[in-house]
């Protein structure tokens, strides 16, 4: 710069001395004088002008520092300008990177402008270039600068580094040796004060450390989340590193279809699930061993140390006792990152093998007597199945079981289950799903529950039944745990171990009372009644009543027991002058009782005649004949609709006195019926209804 200074001193002279010799030849020429004077007064002063663009370069101090792997914008130089008496455009820039760095350390290098301070915070943008060059190299930056007089600004020179730069290279511009060059628009003067005053930087990799941290080993429920299989401890030193990737191999004897998925989470205080935050997760649908590769972010501070958690999710029907298991040592975890950083693995075969478990479920029959059940009556036993749990908790989600016997589609409203946790017995025990019953047994019902039970206790699944008031009587209900054991559905697949026996009663719709019959005697009145299906009768008492609201017992006898048509008799020594009313009451095992229908007997006599009760009568039903004073003999006994149509006919068979049958109505709708009792000598009819 100073040659170019010279000369353009050096050309100035010799055009003036042309001008002044020129001056000299034309002096006695007045009129071209004043052109001539004109003319080197102009170029003078342009010439004055230019000569006095002074520029002044120098650089301002950068600290020597770290530069960190992926890092942008890192301040590498920055020369201060400060421009006097013109103005100038600066149109370029070069500067020589030095420095240990390689052609794979830096991205690009680029050129900032700040008017007021040696930083990169508010600079605007000037240029870049290319860095995939090693040290040391010449970059050359077209730019578009202009610096007023008398101003001073400050061009900055960053780099930005490549994620896989290499660790300890160093980045320098030196501006004693290779000081910054300017390129201007004009020829200023420049006054070079470059100096090596901009530190080193050196590229700096995150130094990382893996540990295995201890899981203890541990079975795992079928059907069970957030299982730890291993936990990754991870220090950062120097600088920070952003984790981008985890993968791990998942070894053991689990196969395909034991595991849904494997997840990873991170705490950033202690080796524990509770607390930490989901990063990401793969589907597990693979046999052992496998190796999952799962995309996550996570930023790890310099100076920090952060726990990775790898956990299994398990599938319901896993096979009992495979096994899951992560080996530090021979298959450790390998960590993914934005940047390159030096990792030491110190991971070690810490973390136990995880076993699958499956429940362990053992089944029993409860033992329920055999009872009847009454007509109208609720929550009546039929079965109590009794479940031990060993080892895992279950759910259990559904209970079967098929309802035999000789119930008809009419006879049962409910079958409703309940669990008792303490006792094979309906009171105290919780109500679990119902269905309803509108079947002939044998009859399958499916119920869903829920209902979980804790390893190591035992629970009672109560399944009862509810009767229906017009129940057809004699009819029975009963599960058989031997031929058609209950069948519990679980959200899992424990093992089940089925004792089921034979071991719940057969349960009868109530004693059927088929005739009841007074007549006179020798002795007295005879009164005799026949019953069917008389299953845990324990006696009969014989009641009587002179006004036909008020009884009394007048004698009892023991039931004989059995299924088929049993007759019994007893006589009255002391009936009433007149009407004597008698019935007979049933009394079963358990203390309950069923009354028959009323008879009545007039010891004066009377009118022959019939009657019927109740009317109306529910149909399909119960109808109770009441003969009075009909002479011994054979008599059919025919019903009959509206239109005459014959429905259903038998023959009874009538002592002399007064007697009372039960007539089972069978396909009856509602409306109107008669009844017609008959033989050779009498006939006797009545209307009745149907509803």
């Amino acid at each position: 710069m100073e040659k170019i200074y010279t000369s353009c001193v050096a050309a100035f002279y010799c055009i003036v001395s042309f001008l002044l010799g020129l001056f000299t030849k034309v002096k006695n020429n007045w009129l071209g004088k004043p052109a001539i004077l004109l003319l080197l007064f102009a170029f003078s002063s342009a010439a004055f002008n230019d000569a006095h663009a002074d520029v002044t370069i120098t650089t301002s101090p950068v600290t020597a520092g770290g530069v960190n792997q992926g890092s942008n914008n890192n301040l590498i130089y920055v020369a201060q300008v400060a421009v006097t008496t013109n103005p100038v455009v600066v149109n370029n820039i070069q500067f020589t990177l030095g420095g240990t760095h390689d052609g794979s350390d830096l991205s690009t290098v680029l050129a900032y402008y700040n008017s007021s301070s040696p930083d990169f915070a508010g600079s605007s943008f000037l240029g870049s270039a290319v860095a995939g060059f090693a040290a040391p190299h010449t970059y050359s930056i077209n730019v578009s600068r202009s610096i007023t007089a008398g101003s001073t600004g400050y061009f900055i020179i960053v780099a930005n580094v490549n994620s896989g730069a290499t660790d300890n290279n160093t980045i320098k511009i030196n501006g004693a040796t290779n000081p910054v060059v300017f390129g201007f628009t004009t020829s200023p003067v420049v006054t070079n004060n470059q100096s090596d005053l901009a530190g080193l930087q050196t590229i700096q990799a995150a130094d990382i450390t893996v540990t295995t941290s201890p899981v203890t080993a541990a079975g795992i429920n079928q059907g069970s989340n957030n299982n730890i299989i291993y936990i990754a401890q991870v220090a950062v030193a120097t600088n920070p590193a952003d984790v981008s990737n985890v993968q791990f191999t998942l070894s053991g004897t689990h196969d395909a279809n034991d595991l849904s998925t494997v997840l990873v989470y991170f705490n950033s205080s202690s080796p524990s699930f509770a607390g930490s935050s989901f990063l990401g997760s793969a589907l597990a649908s693979f046999a052992a061993p496998h190796t999952y590769s799962i995309n996550l972010s996570r930023n790890l501070p310099a100076g920090s140390t952060g726990y990775f958690i790898i956990v299994a999710n398990v599938n319901s029907g896993a096979t009992d006792n495979n096994t899951v298991k992560i080996n530090g040592a021979t298959n450790p975890v390998i960590f993914g990152f934005a940047t390159s950083p030096n990792i030491t693995n110190t991971q070690t075969d810490a973390a136990g093998t995880q076993t699958i478990q499956a429940s362990d479920i053992t089944l029993n029959t409860s033992p329920t007597a055999s009872s009847p059940f009454p007509n109208g009556s609720n929550n009546n036993i039929v079965y109590i199945a009794q479940m031990s749990v060993a080892t895992m908790p279950v759910l259990i989600n559904n209970i079967q079981f098929t309802l035999s016997g000789t119930h008809d589609a009419d006879d049962l409203t409910t079958v409703n289950v309940y669990f008792n946790g303490s006792a094979p017995a309906f009171a105290g025990s919780s109500f679990l799903g119902s269905a309803v019953t509108s079947f002939a047994g044998p009859h399958t019902y499916s119920i869903n529950i829920s209902r979980n039970m804790d390893a190591g206790t035992t629970g009672y699944y109560v399944i009862i039944v509810n009767v229906d008031p017009l129940a057809t009587l004699g009819n029975t209900v009963t599960i058989n745990g031997a031929a058609n054991p209950v069948v519990f559905g679980f959200a899992t697949s424990p093992n089940i171990t089925n004792n089921q026996v034979n071991n719940a009663g057969l349960h009868t719709l109530p004693v059927t009372f088929i005739s009841v019959n007074a007549q006179t005697a020798a002795a007295g009145v005879a009164i005799t009644w026949k019953t069917a299906n008389e299953l845990n009768i324990e006696k009969y008492i014989i009641e009587r009543s002179a006004d036909g609201t008020s009884f009394r017992a007048i004698g009892e006898t023991m039931a004989i027991g059995g299924s088929n048509s049993i007759e019994y008799q007893f006589t009255d020594r002391a009936a009433f002058a007149g009407k004597n009313f008698y019935r007979i009451r049933a009394v079963n095992l358990d203390g309950r009782t069923e009354l028959s229908p009323t008879v009545t007997f007039n010891i004066d006599g009377g009118t022959a005649g019939i009657s019927i009760y109740p009317n109306p009568v529910v149909k399909n039903q119960l109808l109770t004949l009441s003969l009075q004073n009909i002479p011994r003999g054979n008599y059919s006994v025919r019903i009959q609709n509206a239109q005459g149509q014959l429905l259903q006919q038998q023959t009874i068979v009538q002592e002399n006195g007064n007697s009372v049958q039960t007539i089972v109505l069978a396909n009856t709708a509602a409306g109107i019926y008669t009844i017609e009792v008959s033989n050779h000598h009498q006939r006797f009819v009545k209307r009745f209804m149907t509803k």
